[in-house]
């Protein structure tokens, strides 16, 4: 009767969600010359071809993220500063 009891009283561990990892895929063609550029830069930073695209393009968004923050501060001080 006690142990029925105890047994009641515990609480069971929560499921934890999944999180989606899975990444949208993306095809790209690109010329030979290109493509030769990319294998060879991949190599001398030890990443793959993949990596290497998935790196540039956030460092892409991430400049592009800092000039558009610049740009909005510039016009909300009405242009006085560069």
């Amino acid at each position: 009767m006690i142990a029925s009891a105890l047994n009641r009283s515990r609480k069971l561990p929560m499921a934890k969600s999944k999180k989606n990892k899975n990444k949208g895929k993306l095809n790209l063609t690109v010329r030979d010359e290109q493509r030769n550029k990319l294998e060879q830069m991949a190599s001398l930073e030890k990443r793959s071809v993949s990596n290497l695209i998935e790196v540039m393009a956030d460092e892409t968004l991430g400049a592009i993220g800092r000039a558009a923050g610049r740009c909005l501060r510039s016009n909300h001080r009405g242009g006085d500063e560069p």
